[in-house]
């Protein structure tokens, strides 16, 4: 995909979508790897990022031209910032700036489950996903868990939205085992109509012994024809994880008159002062109350508190909106025409003799 600048791409439609989903064990070692797949990639779904809760921000400080959001380990019990261990974990969503308009993140799932949803041509999820590995009987019960989250998170989207789902599944989920581990993850995304396609090996071991297919995008069988192309991209120079990304493209338009429908739109003051004397108070509250119910009782990290915080504004920005009455048009008298055909001429004469009298 072409780069295009920033206010061009807002005003066309865009009628494709590169999705890629990648295991990058430490974020911090990739900038040369999203400067090198910026123009072709439009959304990055992000595993082991080894960012810990207050690092998080560095998610918008990788490229000039990409933001996102992230979940790490710690959002729960925040680590302290002067004893940090080594980075393990997290999940997360980058996308191109001129993206983030049409994007809404969701506080869904745990710490290895990361959604946002997207406003297009069809209300889009997309999920990304870092599932367990094989180890201790206590990495089995999580890995449970989080299929179980995954579940009800398809099952609640499905009606409503496509969904996109990206990540490292530790399993290899088109080589089905008589493990438990395999057999129950097979079983979900079967009972959720969920496809992927065979791509290769996506994983090689640090010490090239072994090699496995764990990495994957999996989309729901209605949304199958809109899937142009996937690949596994084993050749990207400035890759430095044991992961080999994965990436598709599929059909998907963008179109900038959607971006006023997506509560992520950046909100601007309403034009002049408004008139609360106008303003019907009665309704305004019972917006503002009716909108307050959909708000979560408990914060608990600073990215649901930014978000609370966003989700506040709008409300009130909106509910204040639509029951303040529309402004009268004004109309401005045209400008006094005290130009005329002789004072035209006088100037146009003495132009000519400054130039004359420079010559």
């Amino acid at each position: 995909m072409e780069q295009i600048d920033h206010e061009s791409r807002e005003t066309d439609k865009k009628k494709e979508l590169n999705i890629l989903t990648f295991n990058c064990k430490n974020i911090q070692t990739c900038c040369m790897f999203f400067d090198e797949l910026f123009n072709s990639t439009d959304i990055f779904l992000i595993e082991e990022h080894w960012l810990f809760n207050f690092q998080l921000n560095l998610l918008n400080e990788l490229h000039q031209n990409i933001c996102g959001m992230g979940k790490a380990v710690d959002d729960k019990d925040p680590i302290n910032p002067t004893n940090l261990p080594r980075g393990y974990g997290g999940t997360g969503i980058l996308w191109r700036k001129d993206l983030d308009n049409f994007i809404n993140p969701l506080n869904i799932g745990n710490d290895r489950i990361c959604c946002v949803k997207l406003l297009g041509s069809s209300k889009l999820l997309l999920v990304s996903v870092y599932l367990p590995c094989k180890g201790l009987p206590s990495d089995s019960l999580e890995f449970h868990n989080c299929i179980d989250q995954l579940h009800e998170i398809v099952q609640r989207y499905s009606d409503s939205h496509s969904i996109i789902i990206g990540g490292d599944f530790n399993e290899n989920i088109l080589n089905k085992t008589d493990t438990r581990r395999n057999k129950y993850l097979v079983d979900i995304l079967n009972e959720n109509r969920l496809y992927t396609e065979e791509n290769g090996i996506t994983f090689v071991n640090c010490s090239g012994k072994g090699t496995s297919t764990i990495d994957f995008l999996l989309f729901k069988q209605d949304f199958k024809e809109n899937v142009i192309c996937m690949e596994t991209m084993d050749n990207v120079a400035t890759n430095v994880s044991d992961h080999y990304p994965v990436k598709a493209k599929v059909k998907y338009i963008i179109n900038a008159k959607e971006k006023s429908k997506c509560s992520n739109s950046k909100i601007l003051p309403m034009s002049g002062k408004t008139l609360w004397k106008k303003i019907d108070k009665d309704a305004y509250k019972t917006l503002v109350e009716k909108g307050l119910d959909n708000f979560s009782s408990s914060l608990e990290n600073k990215y649901e508190v930014d978000l609370a915080f966003q989700n506040m504004n709008s409300l009130l920005f909106n509910s204040a909106k639509s029951c303040c009455p529309a402004p009268s048009k004004r109309f401005r008298k045209p400008k006094l025409k005290v130009m005329n055909q002789e004072i035209s001429d006088a100037i146009a004469m003495k132009k000519k003799s400054f130039l004359s009298m420079e010559d």
